[in-house]
């Protein structure tokens, strides 16, 4: 997207066409993957409508990531935490120095919050690359001041600057502590805006599927993508701290390579009832092992797989 615009189907279409001959020219052993295609899409795009700052999010690590062409005038890390283990390795310490593969030499790099101790090996890279590190544990301090289904009201210090009455309409201490995060990039390279303007734009935060709440067929739904145990572990938190209800039903997918085990146990550690349905997704799916991990925290759990239905149960 483009100032918030999404790019329209015409122009997608358009840009897929231009790069098609060009995927022709790899071997059918070596074709690129949607991931890439979309990015090689998205700067063409980006490019072309004269973008004067690009954010680019990694797909998977950093290092070999599709993204990590560019030579960037920042580099954020955010929390690292342990998923897709097959191609980045099995520990923490592995799959951080993946992370790190997007630090470039001179170039500044901003640390997030992290929940395990890997800030050292981002300070390793760093130091190597004679890149300047920020910590945003270090460097930053907040105060939460009221937490509900709305959102998070706080206030904080980015690095010397401060910023009282701050709301973000999105559920969880772990969202206060992403925006410290993108308010130290934005003063890294001396992009921060004045109070006011911080204060609209985070009043205006959306993501959809991140504690998104909707209505439908007379329900509340809570709606949330978390897909590796540290998410679903905040998911977890943000529900008890964040919410207020009777009784919470999980209807829960997941796709095969995940920890199903570490999902499932935060989720039912909230949840009243467990049901497992099959995502409509691409991936590889193993919806029985999913069905029967779920059993062991709550034994009556049930399984159907048509996803609508289980939503109407």
């Amino acid at each position: 997207m483009v100032n918030g615009t999404p790019v329209d189907n015409e122009s997608f279409i358009d840009l897929l066409n231009e790069i098609s001959p060009l995927i022709d020219t790899f071997p059918p052993d070596n074709l690129p993957t949607t991931f890439e295609i979309l990015t090689a899409m998205a700067i063409l795009y980006f490019n072309r409508n004269s973008v004067r700052y690009c954010i680019l999010e990694t797909g998977m690590g950093g290092r070999f990531d599709s993204t990590n062409f560019c030579d960037p005038v920042v580099a954020v890390i955010t929390s690292i935490s342990y998923d897709h283990m097959d191609k980045l390795g099995e520990t923490i310490e592995q799959i951080a120095s993946e992370k790190a593969g997007i630090i470039k030499p001179g170039r500044p790099v901003v640390v997030g919050y992290q929940p395990y101790d890997v800030e050292n090996i981002f300070k390793h890279t760093a130091g190597k690359l004679k890149s300047p590190l920020f910590s945003v544990p270090a460097l930053c301090r907040y105060e939460i001041h009221e937490k509900s289904d709305r959102g998070v009201s706080f206030q904080a210090d980015v690095d010397g600057l401060t910023f009282s009455d701050l709301s973000i309409s999105l559920s969880g201490r772990h969202q206060v502590e992403n925006t410290l995060a993108a308010l130290l990039s934005l003063k890294v390279v001396d992009l921060l805006p004045e109070h006011q303007s911080v204060k609209e734009s985070l009043a205006a935060v959306r993501i959809p599927v991140r504690l998104e709440f909707v209505q439908w067929c007379g329900r509340r739904f809570i709606l949330d993508s978390a897909h590796n145990a540290d998410s679903a572990r905040v998911l977890a938190e943000a529900l008890k701290t964040c919410y207020i209800f009777e009784r919470l039903v999980a209807v829960v997918g997941i796709v095969k390579g995940k920890d199903i085990r570490g999902i499932l146990k935060h989720i039912s550690s909230v949840a009243d009832r467990l049901v497992i349905t099959q995502p409509v997704t691409h991936k590889e799916l193993d919806i029985e092992a999913v069905y029967e991990n779920a059993r062991r925290f709550i034994p009556d759990t049930i399984l159907i797989r048509d996803i609508e239905k289980a939503l109407q149960d």
